[in-house]
Protein backbone atom coordinates (compact mmCIF):
# COMPACT_ATOMS: atom_id res chain seq x y z
CA UNK A 1 0.00 0.00 0.00
CA UNK A 2 1.56 3.26 -1.09
CA UNK A 3 1.45 5.45 2.18
CA UNK A 4 -1.74 7.41 2.60
CA UNK A 5 -2.49 11.40 2.17
CA UNK A 6 -3.62 12.61 5.70
CA UNK A 7 -5.64 16.01 5.55
CA UNK A 8 -8.29 17.21 7.82
CA UNK A 9 -11.73 16.31 6.41
CA UNK A 10 -14.03 18.97 4.77
CA UNK A 11 -17.56 18.95 4.98
CA UNK A 12 -17.82 17.42 1.16
CA UNK A 13 -16.19 14.31 3.42
CA UNK A 14 -19.56 14.06 4.91
CA UNK A 15 -20.65 10.48 3.88
CA UNK A 16 -17.21 8.57 4.05
CA UNK A 17 -16.62 10.34 7.75
CA UNK A 18 -20.20 8.85 8.67
CA UNK A 19 -19.77 5.40 6.96
CA UNK A 20 -16.06 5.26 8.62
CA UNK A 21 -17.15 6.38 11.86
CA UNK A 22 -20.29 3.43 12.28
CA UNK A 23 -17.59 1.31 10.73
CA UNK A 24 -16.00 1.73 14.19
CA UNK A 25 -18.37 1.31 16.56
CA UNK A 26 -19.94 -1.30 14.98
CA UNK A 27 -16.35 -3.25 14.71
CA UNK A 28 -15.22 -1.91 17.90
CA UNK A 29 -18.08 -1.16 20.49
CA UNK A 30 -16.14 -1.54 23.47
CA UNK A 31 -13.89 1.00 22.24
CA UNK A 32 -16.12 4.09 22.31
CA UNK A 33 -17.96 6.12 24.33
CA UNK A 34 -20.39 6.38 21.58
CA UNK A 35 -22.39 3.38 20.28
CA UNK A 36 -23.60 2.31 17.04
CA UNK A 37 -27.28 1.83 18.24
CA UNK A 38 -27.34 6.08 19.14
CA UNK A 39 -25.03 7.53 16.09
CA UNK A 40 -26.74 5.01 13.15
CA UNK A 41 -29.64 7.28 13.87
CA UNK A 42 -28.10 10.61 13.77
CA UNK A 43 -28.76 13.00 10.33
CA UNK A 44 -26.16 13.69 7.80
CA UNK A 45 -26.24 16.80 9.67
CA UNK A 46 -25.63 16.03 12.48
CA UNK A 47 -22.02 14.31 11.00
CA UNK A 48 -21.27 17.52 9.10
CA UNK A 49 -21.09 19.57 12.70
CA UNK A 50 -18.95 17.07 13.75
CA UNK A 51 -16.92 17.60 11.19
CA UNK A 52 -17.00 21.79 11.35
CA UNK A 53 -16.83 21.38 15.13
CA UNK A 54 -14.15 19.47 15.75
CA UNK A 55 -10.49 18.68 14.35
CA UNK A 56 -10.69 15.86 12.54
CA UNK A 57 -8.20 13.97 10.32
CA UNK A 58 -8.69 11.37 7.62
CA UNK A 59 -6.13 9.29 6.17
CA UNK A 60 -6.38 8.38 2.12
CA UNK A 61 -5.20 6.29 -0.40
CA UNK A 62 -4.32 7.38 -3.89
CA UNK A 63 -7.74 6.44 -5.11
CA UNK A 64 -9.34 9.36 -2.17
CA UNK A 65 -10.62 6.24 -0.36
CA UNK A 66 -11.38 7.22 3.85
CA UNK A 67 -9.32 4.50 5.55
CA UNK A 68 -8.70 6.11 8.92
CA UNK A 69 -9.06 9.22 11.26
CA UNK A 70 -8.37 10.60 14.12
CA UNK A 71 -10.77 12.99 15.95
CA UNK A 72 -9.05 15.54 18.00
CA UNK A 73 -10.44 18.47 20.37
CA UNK A 74 -9.00 21.25 22.56
CA UNK A 75 -10.82 21.84 26.08
CA UNK A 76 -11.69 25.62 26.03
CA UNK A 77 -11.45 25.93 29.87
CA UNK A 78 -8.23 27.85 30.87
CA UNK A 79 -6.91 24.88 33.21
CA UNK A 80 -7.47 22.77 30.22
CA UNK A 81 -6.59 24.77 27.08
CA UNK A 82 -2.92 23.24 26.95
CA UNK A 83 -4.69 19.45 26.70
CA UNK A 84 -5.51 18.06 23.53
CA UNK A 85 -7.84 15.57 23.33
CA UNK A 86 -8.18 12.50 20.74
CA UNK A 87 -11.92 10.82 21.05
CA UNK A 88 -11.53 8.94 17.99
CA UNK A 89 -8.74 6.78 16.38
CA UNK A 90 -9.68 3.99 13.73
CA UNK A 91 -7.83 2.50 10.85
CA UNK A 92 -10.01 0.48 8.49
CA UNK A 93 -9.30 -3.55 8.93
CA UNK A 94 -7.89 -3.75 5.40
CA UNK A 95 -5.60 -1.27 6.15
CA UNK A 96 -4.20 -1.89 9.87
CA UNK A 97 -0.43 -2.80 10.31
CA UNK A 98 0.87 -0.25 7.66
CA UNK A 99 1.43 2.34 9.94
CA UNK A 100 -1.86 4.62 9.64
CA UNK A 101 -2.74 5.40 12.79
CA UNK A 102 1.36 6.15 13.77
CA UNK A 103 0.83 8.76 10.63
CA UNK A 104 -2.50 10.37 11.54
CA UNK A 105 -1.57 10.78 15.13
CA UNK A 106 1.71 12.42 14.41
CA UNK A 107 0.00 14.56 11.75
CA UNK A 108 -2.30 15.52 14.69
CA UNK A 109 0.04 16.56 16.92
CA UNK A 110 2.01 18.64 14.55
CA UNK A 111 -0.83 20.50 13.80
CA UNK A 112 -1.43 21.12 17.67
CA UNK A 113 2.03 22.67 17.87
Amino acid sequence: MTFPSIRRLRTADCPAFKQLRLESLLNHPDTYEASWEEESQKSDAWFDARIRQNVIFGAFTPEARLIGLCCYTRPQRLKSAHKGIVWGMYVAPDCRGKGVSLQLLNHTISHDR
